[in-house]
């Protein structure tokens, strides 16, 4: 969303002191639902849900429904619009987008204080190159045109670096926001940009439109039939396979023919480049409505419309340049020699085939090269770090795994598959994810891990084209695997959380030698590779969750180990006696309001008890994330578990559930406060311990009351921080052994206590001899290892 605007303004922080209606878009093609329908409520209920939480920030969003009934809101106010205002501007949004699209699944409205965009698509965090429109001042500038478009631009062009710095944003509700004024002249110009706060600050600035050329000696062709024509070769291009970045078409016969040529970016994804090409195609029959040869440029891609065949042939004809207004300081001379040699350098790289292994990359480099105190970069100025290993995200390999059967396209297993990788799409923020849905020989499994280096837009991006690859690839198998530079996903109907995978695998290499000696490189190597697998699996050498399990080096051949971390599966619990629930009853609706209110809070305690609605119908709700498991990680399990829970207890209104990171405990009693003595399970090592059990038995109690005592401390649980978790180590011998302890946060000091107690007498039963053991209810638990299981 960008937006500028120039006369009668009080002052620069405040562009516009009304709140005037600008613009709506009905997107038909999502569908409609029908008035008074329980869809229509539940959109309803979601927005007052998130106007309560308009508060010091001027951006909310939240989702509802399951499948095609999906419901997802953004709310977007102006940077300097205050919170009474904001709150308003959503009421009248709403209300206004009712009337003018009183039954459109998608509907898009604009005020000068706020947007509101509906839609049954998910598209948090994606930028919306289709819904736009623009707005202008019907009196004409004064004096020089192209003076005043100039600075106009140099203008937005400083704001847009300003709303995309984060050292000039101490409020979160100035997030990718800038406003300002500047003379020109005798006149002042005043100016905003904004983006709507759940794009990266990449996403933020990206894709620019550069400059368009209309071919004016190929002639024009007026009438639909031809530009019908046309947009039928763009479409058809957009739906061909987009992973290597280049896409060439033709349509029509004689004197009607078209040519067209796409290319985009090496490392714009599959999803940037064709939503690039949308936005190009639009663009560029605004600007050259009926010409038959024009060209559009943007910063991830080119699109190249023609009547004259000019495939494989150099166009020296259409070219222009752009430059960074500032100047360089210092040795101008030498900062021109080291730029023309750094271009020839990747010049080289991008034409040599030995050093272009994957498509994408064919014909294209990026590099960077170190001038003194500056950095240099070429051809890709906007990356993640020095670090990342590779820019592109190139496609890697498949493969369909045809042992575990196919589904029907249309079916509901395949609804299913789309729920759960749009549901495991909001939970991306450490980079691996997880989730289950189906039942019983229609159970779905999926696995999404990016690589470490990869910024949680760009995994959510890399997610969504592997999807969309997968299905191409394998259209129809329950069982399938892709491979991108930046992502693996891994979809099954078998259960392989927390297993080696040895069966699946493949290797890639580059086609050059080495030209040095061949057996010193490849001990260099594996030296190297060795010393990045300990720092992989080292705690000391992680201080951030995202770089769990991984590591790359700065030499020259630096390489990655990438594991998933666990969440495993143990154990649930139906409970039969407090009865079922109907679809779409009042207790449904309570349910999933619950759900979805824990769902949006920040999870930064690990804990939440939640209740909804008047008897019968009242809903309880309660949620202990592991004490290492809070923020992303309890939002995953989270889901993970509510997707499990009502798989495995289908319409039953107490269920509950447990994972390695959550229990998960759904309820038409209020059970909060209360020691749990009924719900109870343990699990153990199969392998016994070798040597003296009496012992082992002896130090594994005396460590877990010692973690007792601490959990329920009054030091350890003062201050602001609620805790009732601990964990500890203890050398014997030879061994370690590692422990944990830890009560739902609704419990006193003294009710953890006598929780913890009470399980701990179960210890002899569970674990005796054994070299891991734990036991879990719904309101503590404890657990022993002779191997690290959680991050102290």
């Amino acid at each position: 969303m960008l937006a500028m605007q120039l006369p009668f303004v009080h002052s620069v922080l405040s562009l516009n002191e009304t709140n005037a209606y600008l613009h709506h878009i009905c997107i038909h093609g999502e569908g409609t639902f029908k008035s008074g329908s329980p869809y229509e409520k539940e959109i309803k209920q979601l927005i007052d849900f998130l106007s309560s939480f308009i508060k010091d920030y001027s951006f909310v969003h939240g989702v509802s429904g399951i499948g095609p009934d999906d419901i997802n809101v953004k709310f977007q106010c102006r940077g300097d619009t205050l919170q009474a205002k904001c709150r308003s501007c959503l009421a009248t949004a709403f209300s206004e987008i009712r009337s003018k699209c009183p039954n459109n699944k998608g509907r898009i409205i604009w005020y000068d204080n706020c947007h509101l965009d509906l839609s049954s698509i998910y598209t948090y965090g994606q930028i919306d190159y289709k819904n736009n429109f623009y707005m202008y001042n019907t009196k004409d500038v004064s004096g020089d045109t192209k003076s005043f478009n100039k600075n106009m631009k140099t203008f937005l062009h400083k704001l847009k670096a300003k709303a995309s710095s984060k050292e000039n944003k101490p409020y979160v509700k100035d997030y990718m926001y800038a406003a300002g004024g500047e003379s020109l002249g005798t006149v002042k110009l005043y100016a905003m940009v904004q983006c709507t706060q759940d794009l990266s600050l990449i996403n933020c600035t990206t894709n620019e439109y550069l400059n368009h050329i209309c071919i004016k000696r190929e002639g024009t062709a007026k009438g639909s039939s031809y530009e019908g024509s046309v947009r039928r070769v763009i479409d058809h291009m957009s739906t061909v396979d987009l992973d290597y970045g280049f896409v060439n078409g033709a349509g029509s016969d004689g004197p009607t023919k078209i040519y067209a040529k796409i290319q985009c970016r090496a490392d714009a994804s599959e999803s940037k480049c064709r939503t690039c090409v949308a936005t190009a195609f639009s663009e560029i029959r605004r600007k050259c409505p009926n010409h038959k040869g024009r060209i559009i440029w943007y910063d991830n891609c080119l699109l190249d419309i023609s009547s004259i065949y000019t495939l494989a042939e150099i166009d020296y004809r259409h070219i222009f340049n752009m430059y960074n207004t500032k100047d360089v300081s210092g040795n101008t001379m030498m900062f021109n020699k080291n730029t023309r040699a750094l271009l020839y350098a990747l010049k080289e790289k991008a034409i040599s085939k030995k050093e272009l292994p994957y498509r994408r990359d064919y014909l294209y480099s990026a590099g960077e090269e170190s001038l003194g105190t500056t950095k240099l970069y070429a051809m890709l100025p906007l990356i993640n770090s020095v670090l990342s290993l590779n820019q592109t995200n190139a496609y890697l390999h498949h493969i369909c795994l045809n042992g575990e059967g196919t589904f029907k396209s249309g079916s509901i297993y395949e609804r299913e598959v789309k729920g759960l990788i749009d549901h495991l799409s909001t939970y991306l923020d450490y980079g691996f994810v997880n989730g289950a849905a189906g039942d019983g020989t229609d159970d779905i499994y999926a696995k999404f891990q990016c690589r470490a280096d990869i910024s949680t837009s760009n995994c959510r991006s890399c997610l969504v084209t592997a999807f969309s690859g997968i299905r191409k690839k394998c259209p129809n198998n329950k069982g399938r695997i892709i491979w991108y530079d930046n992502c693996l996903l891994d979809i099954s109907s078998i259960y392989t959380y927390g297993k080696i995978d040895y069966q699946h695998n493949f290797y890639l290499y580059n086609a050059k030698d080495v030209k040095s000696e061949t057996k010193s490189f490849n001990k260099n190597t594996r030296d190297l590779l060795s010393k990045l697998k300990e720092n992989a699996t080292s705690k000391k050498e992680l201080p951030y969750r995202r770089d769990y399990l991984y590591a790359a080096g700065e030499e020259s051949l630096g390489n990655m180990k990438l594991h998933a971390m666990t969440n495993a599966y143990l154990h649930h619990k139906c409970i039969n006696s407090q009865g079922t629930y109907k679809s779409r009853s009042p207790y449904e609706e309570n349910l999933n309001r619950v759900v979805r209110s824990i769902s949006t809070g920040n999870l930064r305690s690990g804990f939440a008890h939640v209740s909804n609605g008047d008897a019968p119908n009242t809903v309880y709700v309660k949620l202990q994330c592991r004490g290492d498991s809070y923020w992303s990680k309890c939002h995953s399990c989270l889901a993970t578990a509510f997707s499990g829970l009502r798989n495995r207890c289908p319409k039953k209104k107490g269920g509950i559930i447990w994972y390695d990171n959550c229990l998960l405990e759904i309820s038409s009693i209020d059970t909060l406060g209360n020691i749990d003595y009924k719900n109870e399970f343990y699990m153990y090592n199969a392998k016994d311990v070798s040597g003296d059990i009496e012992f082992f038995n002896k130090n594994t109690r005396a460590l877990l009351n010692k973690l007792k005592e601490k959990a329920t401390s009054n030091e350890t649980n003062a201050g602001r921080e609620y805790i009732v978790y601990a964990v500890g180590e203890q050398r014997l011998g030879p061994m370690k052994l590692y422990a944990m302890v830890q009560c739902t946060k609704d419990l006193s000091s003294d009710g953890c206590n006598e929780c913890l107690n009470y399980i701990l007498s179960k210890l002899p039963k569970c674990c005796n001899g054994k070299q891991g053991g734990r036991v879990l209810s719904t309101s503590c638990n404890f657990r022993y290892e002779l191997y690290p299981f959680v991050k102290t």
